[in-house]
């Protein structure tokens, strides 16, 4: 009878138990669907760290699941978490394109070109087999560095059919550029001439009334005091320092310019990657 009493006792605790742990998995699978649902709408309101953080608990528990992987990189992308997305990828076994893919975009985003280049030549050398945002990606990194002939070029080789991208190309070969050796000249021999030819009006006019007024001190003193005038070579070598230090300035006003043209392109493109590759 003792053991009868016993038997049914451990039978009733495992069945006990195993229908506890069925409820226990359901609640699991239960609380996953709502924490992944959770994880959207916040990537959905722009709160990319927080959801980063919610995919990051659900990558943990189901790191088979490539949704869940996938989602994560996504919303570390957005977030800007790019160490994260480097460690996740030295750990997969395999390289997997789709996760490369965003760690790529998110390098871009981040102004790692040299690394991204990198990425698309080795990582995501045959994704063009399956998709032509290969080359898109080819053409896009020229533009990002200023490479606009190539990437016209590349463009027409590959047959890649993308008005934004033809767009960019253009506006970064028709962005004039100023010759900073030309801009050097030109106010050595006219003094802030070459500013106003960078367009540096505001310094230029600066420039140009300073040097003269002091010129104009040092003649008046010169012509009052004759050579041994000391105030006439205090003024004059003033302006004359000023005339050495405007050529200097056109140089730079002219490479300010080139590099304010060659920025406007460059956020343009960094702007087409963001906007064009969401997924």
């Amino acid at each position: 009878m003792k053991n009868i009493f016993c038997k049914f006792f451990l039978f009733s605790f495992f069945l006990f138990m195993f229908s506890f742990g069925l409820k226990a998995q359901e609640s699991v699978v239960i609380d996953s669907v709502s924490q992944s649902l959770f994880a959207k709408y916040l990537f959905d309101q722009g709160l990319y760290k927080f959801a980063a953080e919610e995919y990051e608990r659900l990558h943990y528990y189901y790191p088979n699941n490539k949704k869940y992987t996938l989602a994560l990189f996504k919303a570390d992308r957005f977030a800007g978490n790019i160490d994260h997305m480097q460690a996740r990828l030295q750990l997969l076994p395999d390289q997997d394109k789709q996760l490369s893919r965003q760690y790529f975009l998110s390098l871009i985003t981040n102004d790692q070109l040299p690394l991204a280049q990198q990425l698309l030549d080795n990582g995501l050398r045959d994704y063009g087999k399956i998709s032509d945002d290969y080359f898109k990606f080819k053409v896009g990194l020229l533009v990002m560095e200023g490479s606009h002939k190539a990437a016209q070029d590349t463009m027409q080789k590959y047959k890649v059919d993308d008005s934004a991208l033809a767009n960019l190309i253009v506006m970064g070969s028709e962005s004039k550029r100023k010759s900073k050796t030309l801009a050097g000249l030109m106010s050595a021999i006219i003094p802030s001439s070459g500013r106003f030819y960078a367009r540096d009006y505001k310094d230029a006019i600066f420039s140009l009334v300073f040097m003269g007024g002091t010129a104009f001190q040092s003649y008046k003193r010169f012509n009052k005091g004759g050579i041994n005038s000391a105030g006439g070579w205090i003024y004059g070598g003033i302006s004359f320092g000023f005339y050495l230090g405007n050529i200097w300035g056109s140089v730079k006003a002219a490479d300010r310019y080139n590099q304010k043209n060659y920025k406007k392109v460059y956020d343009e493109t960094k702007n087409y990657f963001s906007t064009r590759f969401l997924d």
